[in-house]
C-alpha cells in the first residue's frame, strides 16, 4: 500500500521471440494498494486498486497514448504468461467518478499535420485489454478535433477505432 501521490510503472515485452515491442502502464492515485499472485512459482502483479485522483496513462507497443483520470480505480493483470504477451500486462480497468480520457495516435509518416487528440468525459470507463475494447458509460462526451459526439454510452473498438453509441 501505498500513500501520497503514488506511482506504479508497468513494463512488458508484447510479441513473438525475434519481434518483441514494449508496452507500459503507469498507475498513480493519492492511494494505491497492490496485490500479488503466485503463477508459476513467481510472484506476480494481480490487481491494483487506487483512489483519489487516480491516473492511468498507457503506451501501446505502436506508441499510441492512452491517459484517463478518475475519482478511483480498479486494474487486473494477465492472470498468467501467454504467447501474446506476459502476466504484467492489463487485463481489465474500470476507472468511476469524473472520468476524462485521451488518446494521441501515432503521427504517421509523411503526414505534415499533427495527430488530432481525442478526449472523452463519462461517469465511469470499462476497458478490456484482450479485446481493446473500452465501453464508456454515464454522460459520455467524445471530442476529436471540432467534432463532438454525445450519449449514454459509447463502445470503442481501439484497434480500429471504431464506436457505438446509444442513448440520448
Amino acid at each position: 500500500k501505498a500513500i501520497g501521490d503514488a506511482h506504479l510503472r508497468v513494463v512488458s515485452p508484447t510479441g513473438k521471440p525475434g519481434h518483441l515491442a514494449m508496452t507500459s502502464s503507469a498507475l498513480g492515485g493519492a492511494v494505491l494498494t497492490a496485490h500479488f499472485a503466485a503463477i508459476g512459482g513467481v510472484r506476480r502483479l494481480a490487481v491494483v486498486n487506487g483512489a483519489g485522483h487516480t491516473q492511468l496513462r498507457r503506451v501501446s507497443a505502436t506508441g499510441i497514448v492512452n491517459t484517463s483520470s478518475g475519482d478511483g480505480i480498479e486494474v487486473h493483470f494477465r492472470p498468467e504468461a501467454s504467447h501474446a504477451g506476459t502476466a504484467d500486462e492489463i487485463a481489465t480497468a474500470v476507472q468511476e467518478g469524473h472520468v476524462v480520457m485521451t488518446q494521441l495516435p501515432v503521427k504517421k509518416p509523411g503526414d505534415a499535420s499533427a495527430p488530432q487528440e481525442e478526449r472523452a468525459s463519462a461517469a465511469r470507463a470499462v476497458y478490456d485489454g484482450p479485446t481493446q475494447k473500452l465501453t464508456l458509460t454515464g454522460g459520455v462526451q467524445l471530442a476529436q478535433g471540432g467534432d463532438t459526439l454525445w450519449a449514454d454510452r459509447i463502445a470503442v473498438d481501439q484497434r480500429t477505432n471504431d464506436a457505438d453509441a446509444d442513448g440520448g
